[in-house]
């Protein structure tokens, strides 16, 4: 089976290493985060992860690049692991980028000598506006309802990530008309 490495230890990437770990790969999860997963939905799987046999998760560890070999295909790079701010490389037959909207990914393939991925968008008939914050005491806002509130066309849901961050996000139709009012239970007045 495959020597997998996953950046990033969120739980889409923890998810995909347990599964792949399940499946008889060696699979090595590496998360730039060393604080322990909030008591959140990510605790829970990442309490999973770390009990899932052929799973090694990293916290603490940053990857800063690709590591190359001599390319199968010429001016196609080959991947054969990863650098990471321990100084070590870590060889893979596989990495897979879980790391989020903000992925070094892009920078790493073109210092590797390849090109930028390409990506497919649709529209989804939706547009969204988010924001995430920060406290400097790592406290989490206190709820004033559930985390989706709906407000006629118009929804925020706000969700509490690790390490005093949350996001707060707004969710509209494309084509929403004029703002609706609500009331204090979420409902259009």
């Amino acid at each position: 089976m495959a020597r997998v490495v996953i950046v990033g230890g969120a739980v889409v990437g923890l998810g995909l290493g347990m599964m792949l770990a399940r499946d008889g790969h060696d699979v090595v999860q590496l998360e730039r985060d060393p604080q322990p997963p909030p008591d959140t939905v990510e605790k829970v799987v990442a309490e999973l992860a770390e009990a899932t046999p052929g799973l090694a998760v990293r916290r603490g560890v940053a990857v800063t690049g690709l590591v190359t070999g001599p390319p199968a295909i010429p001016g196609v790079p080959h991947v054969t692991g990863v650098r990471t701010d321990l100084g070590a490389p870590i060889g893979a037959d596989v990495v897979v980028d879980a790391s989020g909207r903000r992925s070094a990914l892009p920078s790493w393939l073109a210092a590797a000598g390849g090109r930028p991925p390409e990506e497919d968008v649709e529209d989804s008939g939706f547009v969204y506006y988010g924001r995430h914050h920060h406290s400097d005491d790592g406290s989490l806002p206190v709820p004033l309802g559930g985390a989706l509130q709906n407000c006629g066309s118009v929804s925020s849901l706000t969700l509490g990530a690790d390490n005093g961050h949350w996001a707060v996000i707004v969710v509209a139709r494309a084509d929403d008309g004029a703002p609706t009012v609500c009331d204090r239970g979420g409902g259009p007045r």
